[in-house]
């Protein structure tokens, strides 16, 4: 039986991997928060806020 823990450390890898494949998806020119979010299947503020490390500003 796998535990709790190890399944979290996964997850969070998986995650750190994702934003590592974002921010190289964001220095390509051209493409934009947009296109980047829907490609992750996340919302624009979720790549602000992860991905480029600030919020949105209203």
């Amino acid at each position: 039986m796998v535990g709790l823990a190890f399944v979290a450390s996964v997850e969070a890898a998986a995650a750190g991997e994702q934003i590592i494949r974002a921010r190289m998806m964001l220095d390509t020119p051209g493409t934009t928060v947009t296109a980047t979010a829907l490609a992750f299947g996340v919302s624009t503020r979720t790549i602000y806020r992860h991905v480029i490390g600030r919020a949105r500003s209203r």
